[in-house]
């Protein structure tokens, strides 16, 4: 074999030329996708056009790698020759560093190169397998644009969905009034309320500037979809919302509002800075904002499918792991729809071949999140589609949506439909790279520290803290990050996540009943918690009604307890004043004109009927009387 030649007598002037084998088509994409990486700091010219120019490089050298020729006259080849041409581009940067100080990156590096170029269309087919038809660098313009207007409109459904029950829920005359808990909190806080219970209503906790935040958060999601200024009005959003949970943590505690809390936040750092983002004028958005909702999302499913394997019930069963997990769930989770009376139906077998699949999707695919175009858009598929099916199944208020507007950042331009890509092809459309802010400085030690407080969370959640061996009873985490994660823990900004850790066996139904003095008991009918066995499971999202959830909670105690369930007992207390706020949750108030005298609690264990069942009945649902939740009170006590 000839030596590699390493300078020519006649250099570049302007700028240094890359040599390609224009004949093999691997070298022609990767050449495409390098060439939008470095711009115009590199001429890429084929060897069988340009090699007449450098006669001194032999065709052979050419056929076997890639040749960059500097003006100096040097020439670099294979691997180096990469990493000099791409060294101004992240994270060439960093690779082309340790190319020169590392020892042994260098030789690794030409080896697999040329592992490479001897196996050249095997790796073509990798690469259309992977990459698709281009490989050229993924930008995410139209992607980003959509997911803040479908993230102001999920901001929207939040803010509507509890206005519409915010004063039977937590006004002042509703169940469980927010100033009363904020008092509470004022007094084991004092000074430090702000920083342990971040929220506005410490300025004022009266229903009407309640009723201006729910009011202010729908105005200004409206704002996010219009594209006005998004990183203030995400702000806002973040704040409101955090302010809301804090206040009201008895029914605004669940994952998803977390979630929303994060996303905004997240999202914030993504968003561009402009007064007015423009459809004609996309943006493409910052690289790190992206990474911290991909890594949102990566985090969502990953631990909501890894918590359920080292998860157990009260008697030590793990369903998930018995694959008999989904042979319950359609029926016991808190708010079914008709179709998922349905799936109920289905036989053991499918139901185990569900969870397998579950875990797949749950465990697996989110790797996919970080590899090339094809896996991101097999990750999107299935990631979408798991979420539409729990949407037919069951109703989880806006979650669901929310983890698909998280998915919709997976998708790049190339990925668009043919006749979209070439309407932003058109000069009518515009696009430039997001601007510096005043802000953007902070974006890398803003990932850095959420990279290293959801590992931690997710050590912790994971109990792989507790399964290894600690030597004298020391735990493997420091209490100051302990103490990091109960500080960040107050602004719900970075959270950890396990749907469904465990899932119950048993469904069990709280029946409430009042009386007059003398008459007979008549039923409390609640709008979406089944009662009415004959009432079909009906769907309700993306509305999320928050009493029919909490008393789905409530019925998982054995009996009622006064300092463990404050809410309830206010719940009752509110029923037997008759109060209109309180009532006005429910679907039906048997007592309209005058107040009972005696309210009861009892408890049912609630299951779907059979197909015989309900032809012979037309009932949905069957139940059998098992306890009193809740002794008979009176109004006087």
């Amino acid at each position: 074999m000839a030596p590699t030649i390493r300078e020519v007598g006649s250099p570049p002037e302007r700028r240094p030329v890359m040599l390609y084998d224009a004949d093999c088509r691997f070298c022609v994409k990767w050449i495409a996708r390098w060439k939008a990486l470095s711009g115009e700091r590199i001429d890429y010219c084929s060897y069988q056009e340009c090699l007449s120019d450098y006669p001194e490089i032999p065709v052979e050298q050419c056929r076997e790698a890639v040749q960059l020729i500097e003006t100096d006259g040097r020439v670099y080849t294979a691997a180096e020759a990469v990493f000099r041409a791409l060294k101004e581009v992240a994270p060439w940067r960093q690779l082309y560093w340790l190319y020169q100080h590392s020892p042994g990156f260098a030789a690794t590096s030409e080896k697999l190169y040329h592992f490479v170029a001897t196996h050249r269309y095997s790796f073509s087919v990798l690469t259309r397998l992977l990459w698709g038809r281009s490989v050229a660098p993924p930008t995410y313009r139209v992607s980003s644009w959509l997911f803040l207007r479908l993230l102001g409109l999920i901001f929207f459904i939040a803010f509507a969905s509890f206005w519409a029950q915010s004063s039977g829920l937590v006004g002042s005359n509703g169940i469980y009034p927010f100033q009363t808990y904020l008092d509470q909190l004022g007094q084991a806080y004092q000074g430090d309320r702000f920083y342990q219970a971040p929220s506005l209503f410490w300025l004022n906790a009266g229903d009407a500037f309640l009723q201006q935040v729910l009011i202010a958060g729908m105005v200004v999601s409206l704002l996010l979809i219009c594209g006005i200024f998004p990183p203030l009005l995400l702000l806002l959003l973040w704040a409101s919302y955090l302010s809301l949970t804090t206040a009201v943590p008895v029914f605004l505690s669940f994952q998803w509002d977390s979630l929303l809390i994060e996303t905004g936040f997240m999202a914030f750092w993504m968003a561009p800075w402009v007064l007015r983002e423009r459809w004609s004028k996309l943006i493409s958005p910052s690289r790190i904002g992206r990474f911290l909702l991909w890594w949102l999302l990566f985090r969502l499913m990953f631990e909501s499918g890894v918590v359920k394997l080292n998860s157990f019930g009260p008697e030590g069963e793990n369903t998930w792991l018995n694959l008999t997990a989904l042979d319950y769930h359609y029926w016991t989770q808190p708010l079914p729809t008709w179709i998922g009376w349905y799936l109920a139906k289905c036989p053991h077998w499918f139901h185990a071949i569900s969870v397998i699949v579950m875990f797949l999707i749950e465990v697996a695919l989110p790797f996919f999140i970080w590899g090339p175009r094809r896996l991101r858009n097999i990750a999107f598929v299935g990631l979408v589609g798991f979420q539409l099916l729990i949407i037919l199944s069951g109703n989880y208020g806006f979650f669901n949506l929310l983890a698909i507007v998280l998915c919709v950042t997976l998708i790049d331009d190339q990925s668009l439909p043919r006749f979209l890509q070439r309407r932003l092809a058109s000069p009518s459309f515009s696009w430039q790279f997001q601007k510096r802010s005043r802000l953007g400085w902070i974006r890398l030690p803003v990932l850095l520290f959420v990279l290293f407080v959801s590992s931690a969370q997710l050590l912790t959640a994971l109990n792989w803290v507790e399964r290894r061996p600690r030597p004298n009873n020391k735990p493997v985490l420091p209490k100051e990050v302990q103490l990091l994660l109960s500080r960040v823990r107050s602004f719900r900004s970075i959270n950890s996540y396990g749907l469904f850790r465990v899932m119950t066996t048993e469904r069990p139904e709280i029946i409430i009943q009042g009386r007059h003095e003398g008459g007979d008991w008549q039923t409390y009918d609640f709008k979406w918690k089944p009662d009415d066995l004959s009432e079909p499971p009906r769907f309700v999202i993306p509305h999320m009604p928050r009493l029919d959830w909490q008393m789905w909670f409530a019925a998982l105690r054995p009996n009622f307890r006064h300092t463990q369930q404050q809410w309830f007992a206010n719940f009752i207390r509110a029923l037997l004043e008759n109060r209109s706020e309180v009532t006005a949750l429910l679907k039906r108030n048997p007592f309209p004109d005058s107040p009972p005298d005696a309210i009861r609690a009892l408890k049912y264990h609630y299951r779907f009927t059979s197909f015989q069942e309900r032809r012979k009945t037309g009932n949905w649902w069957k139940r059998e009387r098992v306890a009193e939740y809740m002794p008979v009170v009176k109004a006087r006590r």
